[in-house]
């Protein structure tokens, strides 16, 4: 008797607690609000530093022409406004939308469509890159350098060949700087969130000219939230696998000490909040130098660049480099790693203890 008395007495308690601690939590320890994503993805800066001399090239000279500069003082605008000024193509995957600037060809466009910035039904999609002049401004660019020639850059509008970017529609910019030389950015998309820049100069000219192709996101600001912070298990902010090792050691604070970390090699750098990643991405094999530095206060750069090579007259050079915008989610990263030939993209999830 007592054992059946003991059996339904844990019963009924196994139930209250079931079906009790719901109103007991919601009643005395609630949920935080959940933070909104556009804020602590790339912080709440009010303003862009003032211009300053912007980092070299890793292996060229200082200041290279076609590189973008850190930008002058400015009153940041809304992104809603920021994106309707000026000509852009869209982007358009079974996870991102967003656009390309057609104005210095920037990826400066992409939410994250599978994802929301709070539990809320109408809460609108997360958002990873946004324009310069927005107080999220966050973005990829791929661009030259040159020895003695004009080369596109941040200003610099381009003509578009294709109205979308999907995964089964490529797009074509192209742009002449009127003195022989032809650029061209063939850009292609997969399903999930790679994108890939085929850039190509043409010299059509009588002479040689020597060149440099180069990658890099360009963010304002870091996050702001405390749970967007890097803590002992978890690292947010630059990274890569550059020098034969995943990055984890350097944080925002050591870049706004003024250091630029400098790389001999990278199969890729960028940088990672808690849930995504926005990484530039060289072929595989493919020799390069990198850089994370600051151009300004509060604005931090992920750069790669190639060495300079000479391009005969009637001749063209091409490379390639792709641009991770999206979430962190396991199997995407892994299947690029082992798939893609992008090396530890998958460390790209800092596991800390728990890497095996």
């Amino acid at each position: 008797m007592d054992d059946k008395r003991n059996w339904i007495t844990a019963l009924l308690l196994s139930a209250a607690i079931l079906l009790g601690w719901n109103f007991v939590s919601e009643k005395f320890f609630p949920t935080p609000d959940k933070p909104d994503v556009t804020k602590t993805v790339a912080g709440t800066t009010a303003a862009v530093g003032p211009a300053t001399a912007d980092p070299a090239l890793p292996g060229q000279p200082a200041a290279a022409p076609g590189v973008p500069a850190a930008p002058a003082m400015q009153v940041l605008r809304p992104i809603e406004t920021v994106l309707a000024e000026g000509q852009r193509i869209p982007i358009e995957t079974p996870k991102l939308a967003g656009s390309i600037n057609l104005v210095g060809a920037r990826i400066d466009d992409i939410t994250l469509t599978k994802y929301r910035q709070t539990i809320k039904k109408d809460s609108p999609p997360v958002r990873l890159f946004a324009p310069g002049g927005t107080k999220a401004a966050y973005f990829a660019s791929i661009g030259w350098s040159a020895q003695g020639v004009a080369v596109p850059g941040p200003t610099t509008v381009w003509t578009a060949s294709g109205t979308k970017l999907t995964p089964t529609t490529p797009v074509t910019l192209s742009w002449n700087n009127g003195a022989g030389q032809n650029f061209r950015i063939e850009y292609s998309v997969d399903k999930d969130y790679l994108i890939t820049a085929k850039q190509t100069i043409a010299n059509t000219a009588a002479a040689p000219v020597t060149a440099s192709s180069f990658a890099l996101i360009d963010r304002l600001g870091k996050p702001t939230d405390p749970h967007e912070q890097t803590s002992w298990t978890n690292h947010i902010g630059p990274t890569g696998f550059v020098d034969d090792k995943s990055e984890f050691d350097v944080d925002y604070k050591d870049i706004d000490k003024g250091e630029a970390f400098k790389y001999g090699s990278a199969a890729w750098l960028g940088f990672t909040d808690k849930y995504w990643l926005a990484a530039v991405i060289p072929a595989k094999g493919e020799r390069v130098t990198a850089s994370l530095a600051a151009t300004t206060a509060d604005n931090y750069r992920a750069l790669f660049a190639r060495p300079y090579t000479q391009i005969a007259p009637g001749k063209q050079s091409s490379t390639t480099s792709r641009i991770f915008a999206g979430a962190k989610e396991v199997s995407v990263l892994e299947n690029y790693t082992d798939n893609e030939g992008i090396t530890r993209l998958s460390h790209a999830i800092d596991w800390g203890w728990f890497d095996f």
